[in-house]
């Protein structure tokens, strides 16, 4: 959590009534806010120097969500 929510979109924004903060995974988070995939995956190339891939790309979402429109369990 983070009280600088000029740093982060407002859908991360919470509180409890005394506090405001941005809550959002400690993964996504870098020096000036939220940290994109493009600028991510761009750190791992610059440090190892090799193929990358993203799968299983999801957070916080519903099982219908990740599988999409033609899902069936």
């Amino acid at each position: 959590m983070d009280e600088h929510l000029e740093n982060y979109p407002t859908l991360t924004h919470g509180g409890n009534g005394q506090n405001h903060y941005a809550d959002i995974d400690e993964v996504r988070v870098c020096g000036e806010g939220a940290a994109g995939p493009g600028s991510l995956l761009q750190q791992a190339w610059e440090q190892y120097k090799i193929p990358l891939a993203m799968n299983e790309v999801h957070l916080n979402c519903t099982h219908e969500v990740r599988c999409g429109r033609g899902c069936r369990n």
